[in-house]
């Protein structure tokens, strides 16, 4: 009799425990929502990588032969990104193979015989990669979206987290990365204008239209991080560092406008513009602003976290 209770316990635990299709079915949800916060992860290293390579190459295309050690390692970076990427997705449905096989060409496109290209190619061809991966950013987001214990219905009453994760979602995954690319933009443009020293009116006009695009985009998300910061009651430390990257866009902003864009500026003044400055300056910029999308995104898979101990805590 001694031995008899703990098999008779176990064995009513069995019979009262939920359907396994339920505790499968999270499973099988939760490993899809946290492998995509982990590849989303990835195409924010290939955005940037891809941003930087921007970059460097317009610099060097515009003269500036300071950024060739950098181009030849960021280079061999971006194709461990790429090989990494390849592996993590061997096995995965989230992105497909044609996917996967246009960043492949487009990275080949880019990469070969780029010392060659046209200014205004280099950059176009870059920005087109760059919104390939922005697309499946956020594309990724959308698996991202709802927490998984509220897919898993009819189970249980939890928490609802949905329009606090949603905010994040967007703030991180779509609205912050099209401000970094908007100063990637001028990144390349003004590095390869100050190397070369010279504006030509497409590209000063160019330019103008980013600025105002970037002014507004930022306006916006001043804004939303404001909102957001009490939405996620200071969670999103990163968020709290905001103001000071605002000004440091400010900052940015003003020296395009003074060393490039300025009316009265003669082709002495371009010449004088330190491309090495433009391109340190932006730079800094989209690092703090990608330090922000990645607290994010750890943030949302924090949550993910959460979701477990409320399914196995659940009344």
């Amino acid at each position: 009799m001694f031995f008899t209770a703990p098999i008779h316990i176990a064995q009513t635990s069995m019979t009262n425990m939920t359907d396994l299709t339920a505790f499968e079915t999270f499973h099988e949800l939760y490993k899809r929502k946290d492998s995509a916060i982990t590849l989303m992860h990835q195409l924010n290293g290939l955005v940037k990588a891809v941003q930087k390579h921007r970059g460097i190459s317009m610099g060097l295309i515009g003269g500036n032969r300071v950024f060739e050690g950098d181009f030849s390692v960021l280079q061999a970076q971006f194709e461990r990104r790429l090989a990494t990427l390849e592996v993590f997705t061997k096995d995965s449905k989230l992105l497909t193979d044609k996917d996967k096989s246009n960043l492949h060409q487009a990275w080949t496109t880019i990469s070969c015989d780029w010392q060659d290209d046209d200014i205004d190619v280099n950059f176009e061809l870059h920005s087109h990669f760059i919104e390939q991966l922005l697309a499946m950013l956020w594309s990724l987001g959308q698996v991202v979206d709802t927490p998984v214990v509220q897919l898993v219905k009819g189970h249980f009453g939890v928490e609802n987290k949905t329009t606090k994760q949603q905010d994040v979602l967007t703030f991180v995954a779509r609205n912050l990365p099209n401000l970094i690319e908007l100063i990637g933009k001028m990144r390349g443009l003004s590095t390869y204008c100050a190397a070369s020293g010279q504006v030509s009116d497409v590209h000063a006009k160019k330019m103008a239209f980013l600025l105002q695009c970037v002014r507004e985009e930022s306006a916006s998300l001043r804004v939303q991080a404001l909102e957001l910061d009490k939405t996620v009651a200071g969670v999103l430390t990163a968020l709290t560092g905001f103001k000071e990257i605002d000004l440091k866009l400010n900052y940015f902003v003003n020296c395009v406008e003074r060393d490039l864009l300025g009316t009265n500026l003669s082709h002495a003044d371009i010449e004088e513009a330190d491309s090495n400055i433009f391109f340190r300056l932006a730079t800094e910029l989209i690092d703090l602003n990608w330090v922000i999308v990645n607290q994010g995104l750890s943030l949302l898979k924090q949550w993910q976290g959460e979701d477990i101990e409320q399914w196995l805590s659940r009344g």
